[in-house]
C-alpha cells in the first residue's frame, strides 16, 4: 500500500508542476501578443511598425522584452 500512495503523491507533485508551466506559458503568450498589438497600435512610422513587428514575432519573449524596455518604456504619454 505504500508504494501506491507514494506513487499518488509523485503524481501529485508532477501534476502540480506543469500546472505551474502551463499557467506561465499561458501569461507569457499573453504578454507576447499585448505586445505586438502594442507595437502595431502605438509606433509613429509603418516602417517602425514593421521592424518592431518582426522583432516581436521573430525573437519570440526576448523580442517582446527588448520592446518593452527600449521603445514602451521610453514613450511619452500623449496630451488630451
Amino acid at each position: 500500500m505504500v508504494p501506491i500512495l507514494a506513487a499518488t503523491g509523485v503524481s501529485v507533485v508532477f501534476g502540480g508542476f506543469f500546472l505551474v508551466i502551463f499557467i506561465l506559458a499561458i501569461l507569457t503568450s499573453i504578454f507576447w501578443i499585448w505586445m505586438l498589438i502594442d507595437a502595431l497600435v502605438n509606433e509613429p512610422t509603418p516602417m517602425d511598425k514593421l521592424l518592431w513587428f518582426c522583432v516581436i514575432f521573430f525573437l519570440h519573449i526576448l523580442g517582446a522584452l527588448i520592446y518593452l524596455l527600449v521603445r514602451r518604456g521610453n514613450r511619452t504619454p500623449m496630451a488630451t
